[in-house]
């Protein structure tokens, strides 16, 4: 069974996602999920590529030490503010009117749409997604797309609703992931893939509104039927709520979105008990303690989430489809964990509210991917899951060195005498060489001759009358050295 990974990076105003999957035929495991605070991203765009390349690359090392695996390329999301919805229709003839309508021709006709469809600026603007809307064909109008594959007709028209946005801000993100360097595989619109994450089929034919509360960017998503059919943003969030905090008690940034997820709250009223409480902070730098209540500091997040969510009805009014939500609407991303949300928003609209998590469509032992703030990276690893040409990493290889057993060095090694170059001659059969290399090397063995023994003195015979002689002087210096010079100079 073949195997590969999926790699995805949502780049979020607050947070930097990397989740690892491991797809194994139908099966999918996702091995890896981990977050870092975001740099060089606001309003869920890249304004600084380097900061923001510096994260990406901290999160590829820390996932590929623990993984051990190489990752060469990611999936990650378009922003979601400053895109606009246009609407784009396209016609495909077909060559054979008495054959069925296959999955290939839709494939077609949607590419036909996507390249003939007039942007006001190539230069600046880019199509971030496309999702079809209907199609058509001689006798049927408003058709599915499940249900027009095996019809049969002369041509077939389709309907999209096309998302564009700035080309310069898919150009940071390219230039962010090179600064980390790692290539982009490709690039989803982050509205288009939550959906599939978090609302169950039944949901999106009943009609539902998909909020994603992030830090600096606040997303509706509406469907009807099964399909998208409107989006909006709005550039605030969990972002400002903090900003609140910290202009009306003086904290710094840090220590405001601390306070926030550990005591934030919507409803001060709801609150019970607890609203009674005083927090006491100490900045620290010798700056004395400040107090804080829980009810007013619910105040201040009550007023901000009620802006931002009085901003996304106006928008749900907007799509036409505010009396056609028979599934309500779900609550998603890191925004909508304050407590008391759901209830605020059920209590200004009257919808039916529910908080929605990544649906468990993957056998997973990843903490936090339970949380609504991985709705978009676990959205992103679905989409990419059905491109079975997306393999964002591989194992590295371990090569084994086979090392040469140590060989004794020579104290004093003869030098090989020069050798003529002999004609190259064929390689020989690998028997022969085999044989050649276990056979010994003969050593040169330097013959000495030994020393010849030296030749003995003959001896020489001395006549009688010579050896008299020297009888005679042996006698005669006797005592010599005995005698002193003064008795010698007396003699004389």
């Amino acid at each position: 069974m073949d195997e590969r990974y999926i790699a995805a990076i949502d780049l979020g105003s607050s947070r930097i996602s990397l989740g690892v999957a491991l797809v194994q035929g139908d099966n999918t495991q996702i091995i890896y999920f981990d977050s870092t605070p975001s740099e060089g991203v606001r309003t869920g765009a890249v304004f600084n590529p380097q900061r923001c390349g510096g994260k990406i690359r901290e999160l590829l090392d820390r996932a590929e030490a623990e993984l051990k695996i190489h990752i060469h390329q990611i999936v990650t999301n378009y922003p979601k503010y400053g895109v606009k919805q246009e609407l784009a229709t396209g016609e495909l003839p077909r060559t054979d009117p008495t054959s069925s309508i296959s999955d290939e021709e839709l494939d077609s006709l949607k590419n036909v749409s996507l390249d003939s469809y007039p942007l006001d600026n190539s230069a600046t603007q880019l199509i971030y997604g496309a999702v079809v809307q209907s199609f058509a064909t001689e006798e049927y109008i408003n058709a599915r797309e499940d249900d027009v594959v095996g019809m049969i007709s002369a041509k077939l028209c389709g309907n999209y609703k096309l998302f564009i946005g700035s080309k310069r801000t898919s150009d940071y993100i390219d230039a962010a992931c090179n600064m980390a360097k790692i290539a982009i595989s490709d690039k989803y619109f982050g509205p288009e893939v939550e959906g599939k994450a978090v609302l169950t089929m039944n949901e999106m034919e009943n009609g539902v509104a998909l909020i994603n509360m992030g830090a600096g960017v606040t997303s509706v998503t509406v469907y009807h039927k099964g399909v998208l059919r409107y989006y909006g943003a709005i550039p605030f969030g969990g972002k400002s709520i903090t900003d609140d905090i910290r202009y009306e008690s003086g904290f710094s940034q840090s220590l405001s979105e601390n306070i926030k997820l550990a005591f934030g709250a919507c409803l001060p009223d709801k609150l019970q008990s607890l609203s009674d409480k005083i927090l006491q902070v100490d900045c620290g730098d010798d700056i004395p303690p400040k107090n804080l209540s829980i009810k007013y500091l619910s105040e201040i997040i009550t007023a901000r989430q009620k802006e931002i969510l009085d901003a996304i009805l106006w928008h749900i009014q907007k799509s036409g489809l505010a009396d056609n939500l028979r599934s309500g609407v779900v609550l998603t991303g890191g925004g909508c964990e304050l407590v008391n949300t759901a209830n605020l928003l059920k209590d200004i609209s009257g919808y039916s509210v529910r908080i929605g998590s990544p649906r468990r469509f993957f056998t997973t032992g990843c903490d936090g991917l339970g949380s609504p703030a991985a709705t978009t990276c676990v959205g992103l690893i679905m989409e990419a899951r059905k491109h079975p040409h997306i393999n964002c990493a591989e194992i590295p290889e371990t090569i084994e060195v086979e090392m040469a057993p140590p060989q004794k060095e020579e104290l004093f090694p003869e030098e090989a005498p020069a050798e003529e170059p002999k004609p190259q001659q064929a390689p020989a059969p690998e028997k022969d060489r085999k044989e050649e290399v276990r056979k010994p090397r003969r050593e040169k063995i330097t013959k000495v001759k030994p020393p010849k023994p030296p030749k003995e003195h003959k001896e020489i015979k001395v006549p009688n009358w010579l050896k008299r002689i020297g009888e005679f002087q042996e006698t005669l210096f006797d005592g010599m050295d005995e005698r002193s010079d003064d008795s010698i100079n007396n003699k004389e």
